[in-house]
C-alpha cells in the first residue's frame, strides 16, 4: 500500500489568498489560514485520519520540515472571539470548520502575533503534515519525486490605543430620592461611547480602593457630612441596584434599581451621594482601566475624583 500527497497548498482567508497585512500584533487578533490535503492510496484519494488532521499545523517559511513559528507567534486550532481586519475597515468574526470528502480535506489555522513582535515586517509561513506512515511534508518541499510550494505573507500592524478624545461623553441623572428633610440619595450614571465599529470585549483594574462583582471603586470621600462614591461598571454588568453600590443610610433601599444602560460599545461609571452620611474606609485613587476590544487591542485609562468638587464628579483621562 502506497500512500503519498497529490495537493498540499496554504492560502489565507480574505480577498488575497498569498498576503495581507489585516492583523494587529496585540496576542489575540487571529489570521484564518486554509490548508487543502489530498491524500493519495494506492493513487487513490483518501480522506485524512483524524491524527493527520490534528498534525496540521503552521511554521515559518523554510526548508527544514520541523521549521517552528517565527518568535513572539502562535497557530492556533481554534478560531477565539476576536474579530478579523483592521479598524475602520471591514471586520468580519466567521467561523470556519475543519472539512473532508472523498477528494480534499480543507483544514483551518488561526495565526496570531503577541505584542512587541521585533520588528514590524513580513513574515512568511508553510503548513506541515504529517501522515500516519512517518512522513512529514509542507508546502515548501521536493524530494524530486513530491514537491509542494505554496506560502502565505503576513504584515502585522501595531496595535493602536483609543484617546479618551475619541470617545463620546454622556451623563445621565439615574436616581435621585430624599430620605429625610434634606438628605437624598443621587446616582449619575456616566457613559464612553467607543469610536464606531469597536466594542469593549473585556476590562481590567488596577489600582481600586475596592471592588465586588460588579463595581470597581476610584475614590471613596467624605466632604462635610456628604458621602461621594466614584466607580466603574464591569462590561458584562446588565443590572444594578443602590444595594449593589452599598453605603446607604438604611436598608430600605437595598433592592432599588438604579437605571442602567446596556451597551457593548459603552464604557459605564457612577457617581454615588448620601447626604449626611460617613463612610469608612476612604480613599481617593487613580483607578487604571483596561479594555480589550472586538479587533483584540487593549486600551488604557485613568478614571478619578474631580478634585476641584470633592469626587462630586468624575473624571476620565488616558493613562
Amino acid at each position: 500500500m502506497t500512500t503519498s500527497m497529490s495537493i498540499f497548498t496554504i492560502t489565507i482567508v480574505g480577498p488575497n489568498e498569498a498576503f495581507t497585512n489585516q492583523l494587529y500584533a496585540n496576542g489575540n487578533q487571529q489570521v484564518t489560514v486554509t490548508v487543502n490535503v489530498t491524500k493519495t492510496v494506492d493513487g487513490v484519494a483518501t480522506p485524512l485520519s483524524q491524527s493527520e488532521m490534528n498534525s496540521v499545523t503552521v511554521a515559518e517559511y523554510s526548508s527544514n520540515v520541523w521549521q517552528s513559528m517565527p518568535t513572539g507567534w502562535s497557530c492556533d486550532t481554534s478560531r477565539n472571539q476576536y474579530d478579523q481586519g483592521l479598524r475602520g475597515g471591514t471586520s468580519f468574526a466567521a467561523r470556519q470548520s475543519d472539512s473532508k470528502n472523498d477528494a480534499t480535506n480543507v483544514i483551518y489555522r488561526y495565526l496570531r502575533a503577541n505584542n512587541g513582535v521585533p520588528p514590524l515586517q513580513n513574515y512568511q509561513f508553510m503548513a506541515r503534515i504529517t501522515l500516519d506512515n512517518g512522513t512529514t511534508y509542507t508546502t515548501h518541499y521536493d524530494t524530486g519525486d513530491v514537491a509542494f510550494e505554496s506560502k502565505i505573507t503576513i504584515s502585522p500592524q501595531r496595535p493602536y490605543v483609543i484617546n479618551v478624545s475619541e470617545l463620546a461623553f454622556s451623563r445621565e441623572d439615574a436616581y435621585h430620592s430624599e430620605y429625610s428633610k434634606g438628605n437624598a440619595i443621587d446616582v449619575d450614571t456616566y457613559y464612553w461611547t467607543l469610536p464606531s465599529s469597536l466594542r469593549v470585549m473585556s476590562d481590567y483594574f488596577e489600582g481600586q480602593g475596592y471592588s465586588t462583582s460588579k463595581l470597581v471603586y476610584a475614590y471613596a470621600i467624605n466632604n462635610d457630612g456628604n458621602t461621594f462614591l466614584g466607580m466603574a461598571i464591569h462590561n458584562y454588568v446588565t443590572s444594578l441596584t443602590l444595594g449593589d453600590i452599598g453605603n446607604l443610610p438604611n436598608d430600605s433601599y437595598y433592592g432599588t434599581t438604579v437605571p442602567l444602560i446596556n451597551s457593548d460599545r459603552m464604557m459605564r461609571g457612577a457617581r454615588y451621594l448620601c447626604n449626611d452620611h460617613n463612610c469608612s474606609p476612604t480613599y481617593d485613587n487613580y483607578l487604571y482601566w483596561s479594555i480589550t476590544d472586538n479587533l483584540g487591542c487593549v486600551s488604557r485609562f485613568i478614571l478619578k475624583s474631580n478634585s476641584g468638587d470633592h469626587g462630586n464628579t468624575m473624571e476620565l483621562s488616558n493613562a
